[in-house]
């Protein structure tokens, strides 16, 4: 890996069971990308989302402003 570049975090499909180690691959992408801006950052999750979980985040993301919220 070279300094300041992340490989994409895996696609989250709604497994409870890989919940928790999801949010710290993104939580670690968005710091060494340097991406801070929440809008950014919600637009990237819904890239990272596939089956179960992205059925979710239609329905849900206009109640969200922040990856923190999410």
């Amino acid at each position: 890996m070279v300094a300041g570049k992340a490989p994409l975090p895996g696609k989250f499909t709604g497994d409870r069971d890989q919940l928790e180690g999801w949010i710290l691959q993104m939580d670690d992408y968005f710091v060494v990308t340097k991406i801070r801006n929440p809008a950014q950052q919600l637009s990237f999750i819904s890239m990272c989302l596939a089956g179960t979980a992205l059925e979710w985040w239609k329905n849900k993301k206009a109640s969200f402003h922040t990856w923190e919220e999410a």
